[in-house]
């Protein structure tokens, strides 16, 4: 119901998404609950490289962000940061849980 309304939209979305601002913003909504994830979960403190690759994940979008020296390379390192959540978050969900944390 609401993908005509984004559709709409999406001509004055594309206008704010130039803003340095809302990147920063983005990221700072994101990261609270990013944290909240991967603190709370059992089944992703116990297993070191799925907690890795979030802490890259989120570690790669503040650079993106905030270190005005990597300006030059905010959406790479944005895509890539992305890439390592979500690929953190899908391994997560897709590998069985241990004895130890169920």
């Amino acid at each position: 119901m609401a993908l005509p309304l984004l559709v709409v939209s999406a001509p004055v979305l594309a206008v704010f998404s130039e803003n340095e601002a809302v990147h920063k913003v983005l990221v700072l909504l994101a990261l609270p609950v990013a944290l909240l994830a991967i603190f709370t979960t059992p089944q992703t403190r116990s297993r070191p490289l799925i907690f890795g690759m979030l802490v890259v994940g989120i570690s790669l979008l503040l650079a993106g962000a905030f270190v005005e020296a990597l300006h030059d390379y905010e959406t790479p390192l944005t895509v890539v940061g992305a890439l390592f959540l979500s690929g953190g978050h899908i391994w997560r969900w897709l590998s069985p849980a241990t004895a130890s944390e169920a």
